[in-house]
């Protein structure tokens, strides 16, 4: 045939799969919940699959809740982490964009705890900010 609508179809069925979550998900971020640790999802699926992923993990997820690849790479630096405050989901995110969530996440400023160190004189290195401080 020339093309695909050439051939001969006859529709005979639907086949859907899923792919679950395992078992012991929803009871960790119950517990990262009571210990106060704020989880984000990070995932390449479609925001409504993520959405319902999350909420069998036991996220709890508003539509608002959910960043797109897409809106993501529209926002700047500091755009992205008010978004990131809110967001528990972040969907349809490329490989090149989970370091820029991390990084907003973790070095959101030079006044964060992150920052911060006890001893005088160590050198703080974050490689994959390419961030270096002396204190």
């Amino acid at each position: 045939p020339q093309g695909e609508h050439d051939f001969d179809f006859s529709f005979m069925g639907l086949v859907g799969l899923s792919d679950p979550i395992r078992a012991e998900i929803p009871e960790s971020i119950k517990q990262c919940h009571e210990a106060g640790i704020r989880v984000i999802m990070i995932t390449g699926d479609y925001p409504a699959t993520a959405h319902a992923i999350a909420t069998q993990a036991g996220l709890k997820v508003a539509d608002a809740d959910v960043l797109s690849g897409d809106e993501l790479g529209k926002l700047s630096d500091a755009e992205l982490q008010a978004r990131l405050k809110t967001a528990s989901v972040c969907a349809r995110i490329a490989p090149e964009q989970k370091l820029r969530i991390v990084q907003a996440c973790i070095f959101p400023s030079p006044e964060s705890p992150c920052y911060r160190c006890s001893s005088a004189g160590r050198r703080c290195c974050f490689r994959c900010t390419s961030r270096s401080l002396n204190w």
